[in-house]
């Protein structure tokens, strides 16, 4: 840990010279305000980040892994790795994704509807409630992203992607091996390789997302003045999965419809609610599905009523489609990309 301290600065250093956008760095004296955006981001890296690098450091030892913000307005998080380093990896969330989370939460999502339906009523109030929503949309940005690196995605993707450059000037992190493609023309087969990477990412962040849901309610439980922890978990089971769902709204809402390298969010939200429900199975010996399936209905009817812009697709029609086409293969992927994990890099 010391020496990521150590060498953290020199990295940012390093980082704001080659990115097409700078770091964005939050206000510190707003640290206090927990609610503020700043505020936020401060306590969120410093109090639940670190929970990350634990399970980190037991997974990949010797993984150095940075995580920052990146000043740009759009929806969206990257990984990469900082060469030449073979182990050092950086996350990225624009602080665009930040700003719009937390106005969707904080000032539309946290009805009276919301709140209500949640199992341990009356734990949380709207401002606590949003809070919640903003920690497991965050943490579950970060598991995403980390799973590109864990799964040897980025490596991987770079040994195939095609040789036909396009407006190279705005690539945003070209020297770093990003998952960013809006600078290159894909051929068929590496859209389909970096389809079943994102499916393959939202897999292993749903289910280590119980982990951090599990983490929460142990937390709350010590301070909840005696409410069931069952209560909360499924309380938190139900936030967590509306949280996401209305992460990949948002993501699709601003993004290329439908989105080339993502299933419809509703197919999204599937593979989390079922990663989730089984995580947290194998963990704590109960089911919280009921909870998660619940929060992903309230999510969509959330996004109907605040007229997010979705696809408009048959959702029977993709499902299949997605089940046939790109379910039995998404496994198959950590095959291809054993040789740029972690681990395995020499």
């Amino acid at each position: 840990m010391s020496e990521r301290l150590l060498n953290g600065p020199k990295i940012l250093s390093w980082l704001n010279v080659r990115m097409y956008k700078p770091i964005w760095n939050p206000d510190n004296t707003q640290a206090g305000d927990a609610d503020s955006i700043s505020g936020f981001a401060i306590q969120f890296r410093h109090n639940h980040y670190q929970m990350l690098l634990n399970i980190i450091e037991r997974r990949y030892p010797g993984v150095e892994l940075y995580y920052y913000f990146l000043n740009e307005n759009r929806v969206n998080a990257i990984a990469g790795r900082v060469k030449p380093y073979k182990k050092v990896f950086v996350v990225g969330i624009t602080v665009g994704a930040l700003r719009a989370l937390h106005s969707m939460f904080y000032n539309q999502v946290c009805t009276s509807t919301l709140l209500c339906s949640l199992p341990a009523h009356g734990l949380f109030d709207q401002k606590a409630a949003s809070r919640m929503l903003m920690y497991f949309s965050m943490t579950y940005l970060l598991l995403h992203e980390f799973t590109h690196i864990g799964r040897g995605h980025i490596g991987y993707l770079e040994s195939i992607r095609t040789k036909k450059p396009r407006f190279i000037e705005r690539c945003s992190l070209k020297n770093m091996g990003i998952l960013e493609v809006n600078s290159r023309i894909e051929d068929d087969h590496e859209n389909f390789e970096r389809k079943l990477s994102e499916c393959q990412a939202d897999t292993y962040a749903g289910f280590m997302l119980s982990t951090f849901v599990a983490y929460q309610a142990d937390e709350l439980h010590r301070s909840s003045c005696g409410l069931p922890k069952t209560k909360i978990e499924d309380a938190l089971a139900m936030l967590a999965a509306c949280s996401v769902h209305l992460l990949f709204c948002l993501y699709e809402s601003e993004h290329k419809r439908p989105h080339p390298h993502y299933p419809p969010p509703m197919i999204r939200s599937g593979m989390i609610e079922t990663q989730l429900s089984r995580g947290f199975m194998e963990m704590r010996k109960r089911s919280i599905h009921h909870y998660v399936v619940t929060g992903m209905m309230i999510a969509n009817q959330i996004a109907v009523s605040m007229k997010i812009p979705q696809s408009t697709y048959n959702l029977t029609q993709a499902y299949c489609e997605f089940r046939k086409h790109v379910l039995p293969h998404i496994d198959d992927l950590s095959t291809r990309a054993a040789a740029f994990m972690p681990q395995n890099i020499r």
